[in-house]
């Protein structure tokens, strides 16, 4: 007769760690592609945002021009 006492189970003995040791390093190897797609995702997401400031500043710069250049043509 079989014991379902859980000291008598396999998945319990001295063979547990190395079995979760495996599924440990199984699950970070398969956690290391979502995580590079993550990071590279991050970085493109922050270039973009550097690239929508740079053009902000230059807009930015436009505007004052203009603004200038009205107040000049207003005031002679």
């Amino acid at each position: 007769m079989e014991s379902t006492n859980p000291k008598n189970n396999a998945a319990t003995g001295p063979d547990q760690a190395p079995a979760k040791a495996i599924k440990t390093l199984r699950r970070l190897a398969q956690n290391q592609e979502p995580a590079r797609k993550r990071r590279l995702r991050k970085k493109a997401y922050v270039q973009q945002l550097e690239t929508s400031r740079i053009k902000l500043t230059q807009l930015e710069q436009e505007l004052r021009r203009a603004r200038s250049q009205v107040r000049f043509l207003f005031l002679n």
